[in-house]
């Protein structure tokens, strides 16, 4: 761990294999594996210096994230990645094998390589694509994740930090759930997973957030090119990933904060803490200002507004990772209009765009930055947004 600079990342990954979560499911959804075997795909190149695991493993593939050629391998499905992940680098020194999985010691090791006092796991995009199996299955895989991230994380729960995930299609599941696992010392932020058609603002809603808010916990919003709900334009991208990637990560943080903001949520749960990954930080500022000029121009169309929805952000209600590739120019942009506590730092560990080992070298490389602004960056925001026991 760093030894004068406390460093907290707010954005990286496990990625379990479908047979852990297997291992971890109740008996009524492993009774069911059966209707997920259509789904599950076996990964043809695993990326042991990415940490995935030296073998083959199940994932699952619904058919929106099947936007590839598929192919039978004895009755599992096997799919080259069109969307590029396959091909995309590694970080520039190998992380150990299996920290994508269930190699929690391993991961730490990492982190005190780089330097990272802690660190929030989010799930990669299973859970979301679990949406489209049906209600039952999949609540089942994503209480199965729940158990699976707590396990993982008992192996320092001070230092490794969970996303819990709810299902928005059963709410009432949902809240039982906060209730039973919110008490964990690593549950640090929650996610709501959320079938087609529901946002995040609808009614039905409301026992997730009354549960969450009286839990403490903030919202974490980590987007995603697979999923629902697609992103506008999906279809028109000549099988570009790039362009993809581009276009769904900033979409799915403006779509979930535009009901966020115009649902009147910030002002029904004056605690209502909410954070976005892997987005970038540059987006936040346009577009809450142009969240205020709909709401100005509509009156009506919406809930009324107690603030200018930039308050929201300068008031530490709303967060945005930082980038790597974004750099001094944008952080600064987004401070001079947010103020200093909105930005907080994301490494995208263990996947190429981390710069691991060298987590902290961009932000202390900023020449105009000063040191209380580099621990804010580093570390105090995200102790605000989080929930850290």
């Amino acid at each position: 761990m760093s030894a004068s600079l406390r460093i907290v990342d707010t954005d990286s990954y496990v990625r379990p294999a479908m047979e852990l979560l297997y291992e971890q499911g109740r008996g009524d959804f492993r009774g069911r594996w059966d209707e997920l075997r259509p789904f599950l795909r076996l990964t043809e190149r695993p990326r042991a210096d990415r940490g995935d695991w030296g073998h083959p493993s199940l994932r699952l593939e619904t058919a929106r994230h099947g936007l590839r050629a598929r192919q039978e391998n004895g009755g599992v499905a096997t799919a080259s990645d069109a969307w590029g992940e396959d091909a995309e680098t590694a970080p520039e020194q190998p992380v150990e094998e299996g920290i994508l999985h269930d190699n929690a010691t391993g991961r730490l090791r990492q982190l005190d390589r780089a330097g990272i006092d802690l660190q929030l796991i989010g799930p990669g995009p299973v859970p979301w694509l679990s949406t489209e199996v049906g209600r039952d299955l999949s609540v089942g895989l994503i209480e199965a994740y729940n158990r699976y991230i707590v396990t993982y994380c008992e192996a320092d729960a001070s230092r490794l930090k969970a996303v819990l995930l709810v299902h928005g299609g059963d709410p009432a599941w949902s809240a039982e759930n906060i209730r039973l696992l919110a008490i964990e010392p690593c549950v640090a932020a929650l996610a709501i997973c959320l079938p087609a058609g529901m946002p995040l603002d609808a009614p039905a809603l409301e026992p997730i957030w009354n549960e969450m808010t009286d839990a403490g916990l903030p919202l974490f919003h980590h987007a995603f090119i697979e999923g629902w709900p697609s992103f506008p334009g999906h279809r028109d991208l000549w099988s570009n990933p790039l362009m993809a990637r581009a276009a769904a990560h900033q979409w799915s943080a403006q779509r979930a904060l535009a009901s966020l903001v115009f649902g009147g949520l910030f002002d029904r749960y004056p605690t209502l803490r909410v954070g976005f990954g892997g987005a970038g930080s540059g987006w936040l500022p346009s577009w809450l200002c142009q969240l205020r000029g709909q709401a100005h121009q509509f009156p009506g169309r919406a809930a009324e507004l107690k603030c200018d929805p930039l308050d929201y952000a300068r008031d530490g209600r709303i967060y945005v990772g930082l980038e790597p590739y974004e750099g001094e120019a944008i952080a600064a942009s987004v401070m001079t209009l947010l103020g200093e506590d909105a930005l907080v730092y994301q490494s995208h560990f263990p996947y190429g765009n981390t710069n691991f080992p060298d987590a902290r070298g961009g932000v202390l490389s900023w020449s105009t930055t000063s040191a209380a602004v580099e621990r804010k960056v580093l570390s105090e925001n995200a102790e605000r947004f989080l929930r850290i026991t």
